[in-house]
């Protein structure tokens, strides 16, 4: 789940996307659906940067997705995977940067950080 822009969007594991205005007195509007991920996920993390919502872990794939002016999602697209398997990592971004922290290996626990330039 992330917010943006006065808007709570959430990525089921099931591939659905849902989003919602938060509203003056912090209570949710009403749920609509927007475009599905590619695939089913879990155990991923997502932030937000400029305006782009990116899903990273949960196995091999990465995406992202262009928040539109009516607060829907975009296309998602594949981006950049980490370079080895994290289930359950935390993710941010900082200036230019994302970072991945921590996170299972489907063996151990791992305390990796990795981080990338956001274009």
């Amino acid at each position: 789940m992330v917010a943006y822009d006065g808007y709570l969007y959430v990525m089921a594991p099931n591939s659905h996307v849902y989003y919602a205005v938060i509203n003056a007195d912090g209570t949710v509007g009403s749920w609509n659906t927007t475009t599905p991920l590619p695939q089913a996920m879990s155990r991923y993390s997502t932030f937000v940067y400029n305006g782009f919502v990116y899903i990273l872990g949960g196995g091999y794939s990465s995406y992202y997705t262009r928040i539109l002016e009516n607060h829907s999602l975009d296309e998602w697209q594949p981006t950049t995977p980490l370079p080895t398997l994290r289930l359950g990592l935390r993710t941010g971004a900082n200036g230019n940067y994302v970072y991945a922290m921590g996170g299972y290996d489907s063996a151990n626990y791992q305390s990796t950080v990795y981080y990338a330039p956001l274009e």
